[in-house]
Formats: C-alpha cells, sequence, structure tokens
C-alpha cells in the first residue's frame, strides 16, 4: 500500500502517474535484476471514502502513461501480492479489470516468490 503524499498548504500532491512512473524508474535504475515491477497490477483509488471514490487497476507500465488514472487526491496504490477469488472478481467487477492483467500479475508474483526462494 503507497499513500500518496499530499501537501496542503502549497496544494501540490503526487499522482498516480507521478507514482507509477517512480516506481518503474527505481526498477531501471537500481535494480541489478528485473524484478517485473512493470507486470505487477497496480490497484489506483482516489478520493476512498468520500462519495465519489475512483477506483482503477491494470499493470504499472500502462497504467503510468495511460489518460484514465488522471484521478483526483488524495489518492493511494496498491500493488497485492497473490489475489483470493473474491479479489479477482471484485476488480473485473469494480475496476473493469481485464483477466489477462490478473493472470499476467499472478504469474509474475509467482516468479518473484520462487526468484526470492531461490536467491536465498
Amino acid at each position: 500500500l503507497l499513500l500518496l503524499e499530499v501537501d496542503v498548504e502549497n496544494n501540490r500532491y503526487v499522482t498516480v502517474e507521478e507514482g507509477l512512473t517512480r516506481l518503474l524508474h527505481i526498477e531501471k535504475e537500481k535494480s541489478k535484476d528485473n524484478y517485473f515491477v512493470s507486470d505487477l497490477l497496480s490497484i489506483c483509488c482516489s478520493r476512498v471514502g468520500s462519495l465519489r471514490p475512483k477506483i482503477v487497476a491494470g499493470n504499472i507500465k500502462s497504467l503510468a502513461y495511460s489518460k484514465k488514472v488522471k484521478l483526483p487526491p488524495p489518492c493511494s496504490l496498491i500493488i497485492p501480492a497473490t489475489l483470493h477469488f473474491v479479489e479477482r472478481d471484485a476488480l473485473k467487477l469494480i475496476a473493469k479489470t481485464r483477466d489477462t492483467v490478473i493472470k499476467k500479475h499472478e504469474r509474475t508474483v509467482k516468479k518473484l516468490i520462487l526468484k526470492e526462494y531461490v536467491v536465498s
């Protein structure tokens, strides 16, 4: 869970696009191995708890450069591990997430888990 920073006094906030782009930059610049960050599922939430929340989901790379993630603040990002079938169904229903995105995310998570066990 990433809570994107808000500076109310200066009317400045980190956008979803900016947060996702920073994650991609960290992967590119800091990692010796490819950690598959761009293929992971990101659930972008805006104004949760208000009368008009917005939830968008997709892989990090596509959402970082998409027009549909222009969400009003405050925002948060959720990058889940393995999904329960109820979570999968909720993402499809609420965020209109394609099944192919969810399956690719789950394959990536499995690779990361296996990689962690092999390296350790």
